[in-house]
């Protein structure tokens, strides 16, 4: 195998999708793993039933996309355990979120999605549509991303989005004190939830330009 753009490899002359399952239901993930194995540009490294505590393993750090399921056991904990592995994986790696889920209600999954920092959504009911929104998220058109990463964006006031812009490397222009940035910067943090502000350099690497989107909204 040889490195081609980041994240992705070669097998033969096929850039390869390292892709790693969470999903409570050993049967679908036998049903998941054989229809992708089918997919020549396509690779499942891994795939775990449970959400895993401490460390993440070497699965997710190679991955390029996570197919999570938000369900992760029947009882009251199920959801939030799987939108809390969900996050730790965004925040700790740089794959990609794909929410896999058997909740229909539109504003339930927007919100799931948000709260996860998705990258793309999809029923279980359509899981034979995997392979078509795995490669659309790879390839930066999914358009369930753009609209997640807007609904993240809007969460911001207009001197938050600016300040989180530059954190991240954009060429802004701010005339606030470095005391009302690191204010702001603390809020965008609190806002999203997150332990540190290092952590938005995962959530944001592989989301699309900020600098158009904020254009936009």
């Amino acid at each position: 195998m040889k490195a081609c753009r980041k994240g992705w490899f070669f097998r033969g002359m096929t850039a390869m999708i390292r892709v790693v399952i969470v999903e409570d239901d050993r049967d679908f993930i036998y049903l998941i793993e054989t229809m992708l194995g089918k997919e020549e540009d396509i690779d499942v490294i891994g795939s775990y039933d449970k959400e895993i505590s401490g460390e993440l393993p070497a699965d997710f750090l190679r991955a390029d996309l996570v197919i999570m399921d938000l369900n992760l056991s029947n009882d009251r904990e199920g959801k939030e355990s799987g939108m809390r592995m969900a996050r730790k994986i965004r925040s700790r790696t740089d794959a990609r979120i794909l929410i896999l889920t058997g909740y229909e209600d539109p504003e339930t999954i927007l919100n799931a999605s948000q709260k996860t920092f998705a990258s793309g959504y999809l029923l279980k009911k359509n899981y034979q549509g995997l392979s078509y929104i795995i490669r659309s998220i790879m390839s930066g058109n999914a358009p369930e991303e753009i609209y997640i990463c807007s609904a993240l964006i809007r969460k911001l006031s207009h001197a938050e989005r600016y300040v989180l812009m530059e954190y991240l490397g954009y060429k802004v222009q701010i005339n606030s004190s470095s005391k009302t940035k690191s204010n702001q910067m603390s809020s965008v943090v609190q806002k999203f939830k997150l332990d540190k502000p290092s952590d938005l350099y995962k959530i944001f690497a592989n989301y699309p330009d900020l600098s158009r989107l904020c254009d936009d909204l």
